[in-house]
């Protein structure tokens, strides 16, 4: 029987058993089989029998696909947050997968902080992860030091004044003079 009306309203002539309707067919490419045939699989069901209603089958729409999401290795330890030491910030890090390009991970020191090593900073791009969801090296971060200070100068028979907070390259007010009775043999006096 090749359609569906004729199909559900008879019995197999061998089996005596009800037909079954598939509109796509069985797995012997017919569209009209006995009940219990073995061309009636898993993977072609009947949609209806003689002998019983419509069967209904329900199908999801398009189901996601699950990846698995990048784990974020930088995170602070609850020691560097409370000791404000960490020196990076971190942003869009949290829901990455492997591969992805559009991944908004980004690592960069902190502000007033130098990169001194490690991996390097995303000024221009943000960074993915590999398919082993590993993500790059982060870069090592420091605070920036203070400039260094000039030490007081000393020696025999200075005369020194002010000089106490000096900078490298910056105005300060220091005179170094000879005391009474020497005179200056090397060097300039007045002010540094």
């Amino acid at each position: 029987l090749t359609d569906e009306k004729g199909c559900l309203k008879g019995k197999d002539m061998t089996t005596a058993k009800a037909c079954c309707w598939r509109d796509t067919g069985f797995a012997d490419g017919n569209k009209c089989a006995a009940h219990g045939s073995s061309a009636i699989t898993n993977d072609h069901r009947a949609i209806a029998c003689a002998d019983r209603g419509r069967i209904l089958h329900a199908y999801y729409e398009e189901l996601p696909e699950c990846t698995k999401k990048c784990r974020n290795p930088y995170k602070a330890t609850s020691r560097q947050s409370r000791e404000g030491s960490f020196g990076l910030t971190v942003s869009g890090c949290e829901d990455c997968v492997p591969g992805e390009k559009e991944c908004p991970c980004k690592v960069t020191c902190v502000q007033d902080w130098i990169r001194v090593g490690g991996g390097k900073e995303d000024t221009d791009k943000p960074r993915m992860c590999d398919d082993k969801s590993v993500f790059p090296l982060a870069p090592t971060c420091m605070s920036k030091p203070d400039p260094p200070k000039c030490q007081k100068p000393s020696g025999y028979g200075y005369k020194v004044k002010g000089c106490e907070s000096c900078t490298p390259g910056e105005p300060c007010d220091c005179s170094v003079q000879c005391n009474r009775g020497l005179d200056a043999s090397a060097g300039t006096l007045g002010d540094k």
